[in-house]
């Protein structure tokens, strides 16, 4: 199939400048041409796509989320439909992954291209039952070898990790040529996990802890809460604990640590949407009446709220009042990172707690614009970015003649709003065109399903009321 967007202004990523009147020709999975509408011969039988007014960019990206990990949201088409062609999945179920890819592929399921870990790796079962447990660096290296074998993109690497274990997958990481990348473990600095070569480094958290004058002590309370085997009690201090580094930052230790991040190449995903929910969410609001919840059932609503509102009452009144600072020093942190040339890619941890997958990237688009971002880099970050940083430039990541045709077209100018990138008109994955019509579509039939869910669970407690 060959299809023809014509009459468009290209955003093709290359510069910030955009090219109106182009036309983009997709044939099979590939970008055939682009260039001036005058000058690019459409083929006859060609499907033509008037984007007169729009906007052409490439495919956004969430390079955080956990698709293979909960099956109750429909993670999948939801990000399709928002103009998300492609996903990092941060750890999961690695066969469901590979069931995504496969009915993707088939034209069975709508969604984007995946790179995936499968489960991270972690160091205890006492406070992390979905990890694979390494508690030294010889299980540490069997666990990076069954990886690989089960063919994931990455290592996941997590919080409770030893050094020892942290280090040997690193070694055998490299050796086996993958890329390992997540939290920096409580035992390993920011800065100690950019020189062994982790990849990226998620939600700012360790980042947080870096830059702070109190950074020893922080650790050494960490270790503490990690001791008593308490699930809840560590993550009580692991949040803590970013509140604490955020009043005690060094912004002289800031500019030492950003310094070697950018010599690097040290990835940071940053999520400050998740924090800004976490900081501002008052109990029952302020987003259960957000549009994008009609995509979810009233049960999983109804678990994202109870959550969050456990979490605040885990935290006390003193973390509630002064939670403001926490999210203030984050943006603070992503506009200095970006200032450093330390490299940026856009994610969002999708589907925790009120982040609904594909509708949270744009609002996290938006939170890093706020954090003082320009918008043009804000958009790399969720583009050309992600492309760069698996190494898959040559493929994706920019509006260039044979390159994949991973593409989005909206309605206005994203470079004028950032906000626009929420107005999708069509979306092209891997050669296949969703116009608005099959979006609305695709959208229709996963709030069907939620109130389907909601129907069934309905029954269900009837059911359970007779038989009381």
């Amino acid at each position: 199939m060959t299809y023809a967007i014509t009459n468009v202004n290209v955003i093709d990523m290359v510069s910030s400048d955009p090219k109106p009147n182009s036309t983009v020709i997709v044939t099979g999975n590939r970008i055939t041409a682009v260039g001036p509408s005058d000058e690019v011969e459409v083929p006859s039988g060609t499907k033509v796509v008037d984007g007169t007014g729009q906007y052409l960019m490439p495919g956004l990206w969430d390079t955080h989320v956990h698709a293979s990990r909960d099956a109750g949201i429909e993670y999948m088409p939801l990000l399709l439909a928002t103009g998300i062609t492609g996903i990092r999945d941060m750890a999961g179920d690695f066969a469901v992954t590979q069931r995504f890819r496969a009915e993707i592929a088939a034209g069975t399921l709508d969604g984007p291209r995946v790179y995936a870990a499968g489960r991270r790796l972690n160091g205890s079962t006492d406070i992390d039952t979905e990890s694979i447990v390494v508690r030294d660096a010889e299980s540490a290296r069997q666990a990076v070898r069954a990886q690989k074998e089960l063919g994931v993109d990455f290592i996941k690497v997590y919080s409770l990790l030893s050094r020892e274990a942290f280090y040997a997958i690193a070694d055998e990481s490299k050796a086996l040529g993958l890329d390992f990348a997540g939290h920096s473990p409580f035992e390993i600095t920011a800065l100690e996990a950019s020189e062994a070569g982790v990849k990226s480094l998620e939600h700012l958290l360790s980042i947080v802890l870096g830059s702070s004058g109190r950074e020893a002590e922080i650790f050494e309370d960490l270790a503490a809460s990690v001791a008593t085997g308490e699930k809840l009690a560590f993550i009580r201090q692991e949040i803590l604990s970013q509140l604490d580094a955020a009043v005690s930052r060094d912004d002289a230790k800031c500019a030492a640590l950003f310094k070697t991040l950018a010599a690097n190449r040290t990835w940071q995903m940053p999520s400050l949407f998740g924090m800004k929910i976490l900081t501002t969410y008052g109990g029952g609001g302020p987003f259960p009446d957000a549009e994008e919840f009609k995509y979810l059932s009233n049960a999983e609503r109804g678990a994202w709220r109870a959550s969050l509102d456990g979490f605040l009452g885990l935290l006390g009144d003193d973390f509630i009042a002064n939670r403001g600072q926490l999210y203030v020093n984050l943006k603070e942190l992503l506009r200095l990172l970006h200032e450093a040339g330390v490299p940026i890619i856009s994610g969002t941890d999708a589907a925790a707690i009120f982040m609904v997958p594909g509708y949270s990237l744009h609002k996290e688009l938006e939170e890093m614009v706020a954090a003082g971002m320009p918008i043009f880099d804000v958009l790399l970050s969720a583009t050309y970015n992600p492309a760069e940083f698996f190494g898959i430039l040559d493929e994706l990541g920019t509006v260039e003649v044979a390159k994949l045709a991973d593409l989005v077209l909206l309605a206005a100018n994203p470079l004028e709003n950032i906000a626009n990138t929420q107005l999708v008109n069509a979306v092209i994955a891997d050669g296949r065109l969703y116009e608005r019509s099959d979006l609305d579509a695709v959208l229709a039939k996963v709030e069907a399903n939620a109130r389907a869910a909601d129907e069934a669970a309905r029954v269900e407690e009837e059911k359970r009321s007779v038989n009381a």
